[in-house]
């Protein structure tokens, strides 16, 4: 998605929530590595944020964070909750649209 918006030459934030480090308390995927591609664009800003076990999916700052992308006038934020359950659902308080990403289960056959 950064790819094709970075395309039309239209700047993107992007709030990655990732779970909690039990040893630091920080964020623990680090996200600017998995996505070295774009971390360097000048038209991207990449934030990890780390929920410190608020649960909803969202750290309590995200919607905040958004605003503030927005007041610097970036044309899209993207946000990556840390997943959606029976209550992670904060992402469809803060998020104009919301898509689902599902991983397709390998290795499991079905029984005919």
């Amino acid at each position: 998605m950064i790819t094709r918006i970075r395309e039309h030459e239209l700047t993107v934030g992007i709030i990655c929530a990732d779970p909690s480090s039990p040893f630091s308390g920080g964020a623990v995927l680090g996200d600017r590595i998995r996505m070295q591609q774009h971390f360097l664009d000048e038209g991207v800003f990449i934030r990890s944020m780390a929920t410190r076990g608020k649960l909803g999916g969202l750290p309590q700052t995200a919607g905040n964070v958004m605003k503030l992308l927005s007041a610097f006038g970036k044309d899209y934020i993207l946000v990556e909750t840390v997943g959606v359950g029976q209550t992670e659902l904060d992402i469809m308080k803060n998020a104009d649209t919301t898509v689902v990403v599902l991983t397709q289960r390998v290795g499991i056959q079905s029984r005919q």
